[in-house]
C-alpha cells in the first residue's frame, strides 16, 4: 500500500501548525490587526449581552441608535460571550477560530474521500485550504467568517452522511448548522428558500418526513430573530444591516436610520427599504444596477485579498495604498507604483488560482461521480453568496472566504473525474 499520500498529509497538517501558530503569535504581540470596525460592535454586543442581557452593538451610555439593537444578528456575540467567561483575552477567541479551522480541514478531508478524490488530490485541497493567506489571516480576526465557514462546510458534510447512511439525525444536523449560520451573519437570510427547495426533491427520494420539519430549521430561526427585532424596534425585519448594503449599492441612496426613537427608526427603516425597491424595479437603472451586481459577482469569486493582506501585515506607506486598492477600478497606475512588489506577486499568484479553482468549480455541478444533491447544494450556497455579496455588498476575498473550502471541494472533485476520464482513454486507446 502507497503510503506517500499519507505522509504528504501529516506533513502538511504539521506545516499548518507551524503557519497558524506563526499567525496567532502575530496577532498576540500586536493585537490591533485582530480588529476592524465591524468587531467592534460584535464585541460591544458581547459586553451588553453579559452585562445587560441585550444584544445592543453599542455603547449604552451614548445616545441610543435603534439601528444598533439588530444590526448584529446574535450567533457571533453569543460566542463571543461564553468564551469571555473564560478568559477576557481575544487571544482565546483566535485561538478557538484556529480549532474550527482544522476541524474544518478534517470534514474537508472526509468530504473529498467521500467524493472518492484520490489522496494525493485531497492533500493538494487541504494544502489549499490551511495555506490560504484569507485562511489564516481571518483565524485571527474578531469577526464571524471563520464560524460561518466552519458551519456551512460542516452543513456539507452532514449532507454527504446523510446520503451515504440516511441517518435522520444528520439531516437535522445539516439544517442545525444552516440555522446557525443565519443566526450568524445575515448574509444567509434568505438560502432557507432554495434549501427548502432541494429538501422537498430530498423527500420525494427518503420519503422520510423528517427532511421536511428539519428543513424548517432555518426558517424558524430567522422568524424568531425578526420577531425579537420587531417587538424591539416596531418594525419586521431581520438585520437593520441588510438595508444598510442596499443604500450603499444603489444610486442615490436616502439618509440613514433614525436615532431619537423607536418609531423614527421604523419610519426611517420602511422608507429606506421602498426607496431601494423602487429604484431596483426602476427601468432606467435596471442597467446599471445589473452591471454593478455583475461586477462585484466576478470580484467575490477573484479578489485575491488584497485589503486583507494589507491589514494583516504591516507594509511601508501602507494607509496611502490602502485608499487605491479598495476598488480595483480606479487608480491602477498610481497602485502599482506604491504597492512592493513582493505584495503585487502573491496578488498575482493568489487571482490565477482563484480563476482556476473557479473554472474547475464551474465544472462540478456536471460530473456524474457525487450525488446529485450534494452537487445542488454545494453550487446553491456557493452561487448564493456570490449574488448575495454581488448585490447587496462589496464582492471581496472576505467574503468568499465562507465559502471557500466548498470551491475547493467541488474544483478538486471535478479535475479529479477529468484526469481519470483522461487516464481511462488513454489506457483505451493504448490497448487498441
Amino acid at each position: 500500500m502507497d503510503r506517500k499520500p499519507e505522509k504528504l498529509i501529516a506533513a502538511i497538517i504539521f506545516l499548518a501548525l507551524l503557519g497558524y501558530l506563526g499567525v496567532f503569535l502575530h496577532g498576540l504581540f500586536t493585537p490591533q490587526i485582530r480588529l476592524l470596525p465591524d468587531s467592534y460592535e460584535y464585541l460591544q454586543a458581547a459586553g451588553n449581552l453579559l452585562d445587560h442581557g441585550t444584544f445592543y452593538a453599542g455603547n449604552l451610555d451614548k445616545e441610543i441608535d435603534f439601528s444598533l439593537y439588530s444590526r448584529r444578528p446574535p450567533g457571533y456575540p453569543v460566542l463571543l460571550m461564553l468564551l469571555s467567561l473564560l478568559s477576557s483575552s481575544l487571544s482565546l477567541v483566535a485561538a478557538f477560530q484556529v480549532l474550527l479551522v482544522f476541524t474544518g480541514g478534517f470534514m474537508l478531508w472526509d468530504l473529498n474521500r467521500k467524493m472518492e478524490v484520490p489522496p494525493r488530490a485531497n492533500a493538494a485541497a487541504l494544502a489549499i485550504y490551511f495555506f490560504y493567506p484569507g485562511q489564516l489571516i481571518y483565524s485571527q480576526m474578531i469577526m464571524a467568517e471563520i464560524v460561518l465557514q466552519f458551519l456551512l462546510l460542516a452543513s456539507a458534510w452532514f449532507l454527504i452522511r446523510f446520503l451515504r447512511g440516511k441517518t435522520a439525525s444528520n439531516i437535522v444536523m445539516l439544517n442545525c448548522c444552516l440555522a446557525a449560520a443565519v443566526l450568524c451573519k445575515p448574509v444567509m437570510l434568505y438560502f432557507w428558500i432554495p434549501n427548502l427547495l432541494l429538501h422537498v426533491f430530498l423527500y420525494r427520494r427518503f420519503s422520510l418526513k423528517v427532511i421536511l420539519v428539519a428543513a424548517l430549521l432555518p426558517l424558524a430561526a430567522t422568524s424568531a430573530w425578526s420577531w425579537r427585532n420587531y417587538q424591539l424596534t416596531g418594525v419586521y425585519h431581520y438585520s437593520s444591516m441588510k438595508v444598510t448594503h442596499m443604500k450603499f449599492s444603489l444610486p442615490d441612496p436616502e439618509e440613514g436610520h433614525g436615532r431619537d426613537s423607536g418609531r423614527d427608526f421604523a419610519e426611517d427603516y420602511r422608507k429606506t427599504e421602498a426607496s431601494s425597491i423602487r429604484k431596483l424595479l426602476n427601468p432606467d437603472q435596471a442597467d446599471e444596477t445589473m452591471i454593478s451586481t455583475a461586477r462585484k459577482t466576478a470580484s467575490f469569486f477573484v479578489d485575491p485579498g488584497r485589503f486583507d493582506i494589507y491589514r494583516f501585515v504591516p507594509i511601508e506607506g501602507q494607509e496611502k495604498s490602502t485608499k487605491t486598492f479598495l476598488h480595483w477600478n480606479r487608480e491602477w497606475k498610481g497602485y502599482f507604483q506604491i504597492t512592493p512588489n513582493w505584495v503585487l506577486a502573491v496578488l498575482g499568484i493568489l487571482l490565477l488560482l482563484n480563476i482556476f479553482v473557479l473554472l474547475a468549480f464551474l465544472l462540478f455541478p456536471f460530473i456524474p461521480g457525487p450525488d446529485i444533491f450534494l452537487r445542488l447544494f454545494l453550487t446553491l450556497l456557493v452561487f448564493y453568496n456570490s449574488l448575495v455579496v454581488g448585490y447587496a455588498a462589496m464582492g471581496t476575498a472576505r467574503y468568499r472566504l465562507t465559502v471557500e473550502p466548498l470551491l475547493i471541494a467541488g474544483a478538486v472533485a471535478a479535475l479529479s473525474f477529468l484526469s481519470q476520464k483522461h487516464r481511462l482513454r488513454k489506457r483505451a486507446a493504448s490497448g487498441q
